[in-house]
Formats: structure tokens, C-alpha cells, sequence
């Protein structure tokens, strides 16, 4: 079984996450720039990717903060 490869930007931002979570304690709130960064990595690889390389909780309140939401459009189904 061959590993997945992960988009150079998320490998970068990965390395970045891993040396702020090396230096902060457990459960200290990430810096807004990494979630910032998240969102805009999500809008080109999709939330799911992004979250899982990075291994943030798509669906934490934070993540959601800084996704912004879609107007509904008169008839639009969703």
C-alpha cells in the first residue's frame, strides 16, 4: 500500500503546524494565521483533505469561524 502524497502547500503548513504544536501545551488554542492558511488551502485541495493532513477538526467551531458561509440564492436546492 503506497502512501497518499500531500500537496506541497499542505506539507508545508503541516511542517509549520508541527512546530507550533512541539512548542505549545495540549489544547492551547491554535493561531489564527494557521486556521486563516487552513481555510485557504480548503478552497483548493477541499476541507476534508486539508483538515486531515493537518489534523484539525473540520467541524470545531474555530474551523467554522473562519470558513465563510454561503447565502442561500432563491432557488438554489441546497
Amino acid at each position: 500500500m503506497s502512501a497518499a502524497v500531500i500537496p506541497e502547500p499542505i506539507a508545508q503548513l503541516q511542517l509549520q503546524l508541527n512546530e507550533i504544536r512541539s512548542t505549545r501545551p495540549r489544547g492551547r488554542k491554535l493561531p489564527d494565521s494557521v486556521w486563516q492558511a487552513a481555510v485557504e488551502l480548503a478552497r483548493e485541495h477541499g476541507v476534508y483533505s486539508v483538515a486531515h493532513h493537518l489534523r484539525l477538526d473540520y467541524s470545531s467551531p474555530t474551523w467554522q469561524a473562519f470558513t465563510p458561509t454561503q447565502p442561500h440564492k432563491p432557488g438554489n436546492k441546497n
